[in-house]
């Protein structure tokens, strides 16, 4: 069964696959604050919630391992933004998490 937040956490890791696939473009501060926010939310549940990380991990490890480029992400984020490199440095731990 799919419980509440199983369901979150599946939206929400859409939601970021969908904002850091090519093509490439600048994300907006709100994109960018957005997706740190998801980032953070994604990484607090995979290290603090063990059902949570185990789905994520099953669900959604391939989207992770070959959609999920750091370059790509990294080129879409403008470097001047306070949240860039906040944001890249978690979602290499999510991809190191998760891809382990």
């Amino acid at each position: 069964t799919f419980l509440p937040q199983f369901l979150f956490i599946d939206h929400m890791v859409k939601h970021i696959i969908k904002t850091v696939l090519p093509p490439i473009h600048l994300m907006s501060p709100t994109e960018a604050l957005r997706l740190f926010q998801q980032l953070y939310i994604l990484n607090t549940c995979i290290q603090y919630g063990s059902g949570l990380a185990e789905h994520i991990r099953n669900k959604y490890s391939e989207e992770f391992r070959y959609y999920i480029q750091i370059a790509t992400v990294e080129a879409m984020l403008p470097a001047h933004y306070a949240v860039t490199q906040p944001a890249m440095r978690l979602l290499l731990q999510v991809l190191s998490c998760i891809l382990q």
